[in-house]
């Protein structure tokens, strides 16, 4: 049972293409999963192990199918696992300040450091491909600046210069690439796929082992929550159904999370998380 859990993560695109154009057009999950759902697992090859995102082109980066996971950016599109990858980076960081202002320095450090271990290589091609200037200097920088305990005015400046690059990085994709229903959707599934992953690297017999790796899971679910509130009004313009369903899904993600610090015991499973990113992948298929 948890291997099918986890191989679900990354067939949600193989079993819409299985289900039927009756299933898809009425928007039920239930019925699209009774449909394909069957005999597509039924047939599942087992995922491969140690393998690293293949993103914009064929990028490594966040995740990838370490411990059996599906790459959530391997079939995105260049413009979305850019994005997507951005939004990873405001999760990361958004964490760290978390931990930064409650005095909790040593913890907070990891994830000022993972923006350009994990995924800064990964985005300079796009950087380059839409001439946006590189600001790996000012994510070292606010790293060291973290490293050096500054004080919190400090790093909360720092912090803002580099948000303010994310924002202006994720503007040059197309205006109306960037602001299409079925855009968005898109890049909200890859954070919350990838947010599924890290929590089931989080969680051990129902215990929270691995508190990094929950607090990654917990800044990409924020992040993709902000993410589709900022574009609520195309969302609901497309299917105000769907997206109060997807909303109410992310709700349900985020219930793993009562702090940025982990509990001892998981408020929720890993296949119930895991569940939930795969309810907004089923969703996002009505804004297309």
């Amino acid at each position: 049972m948890e291997h099918r859990i986890k191989l679900w993560v990354g067939m949600g695109a193989w079993l819409l293409a299985s289900a039927s154009p009756v299933a898809l057009a009425s928007g039920s999950s239930d019925e699209i999963l009774q449909q394909a759902g069957g005999t597509a697992l039924a047939q599942a090859i087992p995922p491969s192990h140690g393998m690293k995102h293949g993103g914009e082109g064929g990028e490594g980066g966040e995740g990838g199918e370490e411990g059996g996971h599906a790459d959530p950016f391997a079939d995105a599109s260049p413009d979305a696992a850019f994005t997507g990858r951005l939004l990873l980076i405001k999760g990361h960081l958004r964490i760290g300040k978390e931990l930064y202002d409650l005095g909790r320095i040593d913890d907070a450090l990891p994830h000022y450091l993972h923006p350009v271990e994990e995924i800064y290589e990964d985005i300079e091609p796009g950087l380059a491909a839409r001439g946006i200037a590189p600001f790996r200097a000012s994510l070292d920088r606010l790293a060291a600046s973290v490293k050096a305990k500054q004080p919190k005015e400090e790093i909360a400046k720092q912090q803002e210069r580099v948000t303010a690059a994310l924002d202006a990085a994720m503007r040059k994709v197309d205006g109306k690439t960037q602001a299409a229903p079925s855009f968005v959707a898109e890049v909200a599934v890859l954070a919350l796929r990838t947010a599924a992953e890290e929590y089931a690297e989080a969680v051990e017999d129902g215990r929270i082992a691995n508190g990094v790796e929950y607090q990654d899971s917990r800044g990409f679910v924020l992040a993709a929550q902000d993410y589709l509130t900022a574009h609520a009004t195309a969302l609901r313009t497309k299917d105000s159904d769907a997206y109060g369903d997807m909303l109410a899904a992310v709700e349900t993600m985020r219930g793993a999370y009562p702090s940025v610090l982990p509990p001892v015991a998981a408020k929720i499973q890993a296949g119930e998380v895991e569940a939930a990113a795969s309810r907004v992948e089923l969703l996002a298929s009505r804004f297309r």
